[in-house]
């Protein structure tokens, strides 16, 4: 192999990390969350919860659930200022049932207690085939016991 191809097969290899790095980091940052009501209305008077999301190592296969399949990507929802921690993974194609849009229109992280989602924003979201939600900034959520969310990315 002479010098040009050996520099084109390193450049083609660099854009195709960055482009898989990119991928995966697309959750990091941080960002507002809102209580919404029933009727899809953020209720502006609820204190404003902000959570910052890193990137974690890889899970480790031996130790990962059977349920994760392949996927072993993990990120945590780190709450502002007080510091708890919810560690997230991907949604699996099974775990998309009941919403309205196609899995590669919605992008959906997890926990046993949160569920954070991207759509295009102004996307309209049905939930268990009755229930709507205009995602207007196209993050949305659901934490266990609390109720919907709509997320604000803050960076």
């Amino acid at each position: 192999m002479n010098r040009v191809h050996r520099l084109l097969a390193a450049l083609l290899l660099c854009t195709a990390s960055t482009a898989m790095a990119a991928d995966v980091d697309a959750w990091v940052g941080r960002y507002e969350l809102r209580l919404m009501a029933a009727d899809g209305i953020v209720e502006e008077d609820d204190p404003h919860i902000v959570i910052r999301i890193e990137r974690l190592p890889d899970a480790d296969p031996a130790k990962s659930r059977d349920s994760d399949g392949p996927d072993l990507a993990r990120w945590v929802a780190v709450i502002e200022p007080d510091g708890g921690r919810e560690e997230l993974r991907r949604f699996r194609s099974e775990d998309y049932e009941g919403f309205s849009l196609p899995a590669d229109g919605i992008k959906c992280l997890k926990s046993d207690f949160i569920i954070i989602c991207k759509v295009a924003p102004g996307a309209t979201v049905i939930l268990d085939h009755d229930e709507k939600l205009v995602a207007r900034t196209g993050l949305f959520g659901a934490i266990l016991h609390v109720g919907v969310i709509e997320l604000t990315k803050l960076d």
